[in-house]
């Protein structure tokens, strides 16, 4: 008599969180507006549902936030107020 044993396989997925984009860059800028460009993030097995920018003033308590276009590598911030430095 031939004898069986029930198997079980345990499969563990992690969801890793993407990587932070890279090779972050000013593509253009003027005394109002930026334009930053930055190389895609891998995503892993995490799924993205948006990608949000916070950008602080260095000069106030203002804070901008920018959501961004997941298929997109740039971005515009706009806005923004020149700072002399005296």
């Amino acid at each position: 008599q031939k004898q069986t044993s029930d198997q079980a396989t345990m499969i563990q997925i992690s969801n890793a969180p993407p990587d932070a984009p890279s090779d972050i860059n000013i593509i253009a800028c003027t005394n109002a507006a930026v334009r930053i460009g930055f190389d895609p993030f891998m995503e892993h097995s995490a799924e993205i549902i948006a990608l949000c920018v916070h950008c602080e003033s260095i000069s106030s308590s203002n804070t901008h936030i920018k959501e961004i276009i997941l298929d997109s590598t740039e971005f515009i911030l706009s806005n923004i107020t020149k700072r002399y430095v005296l």
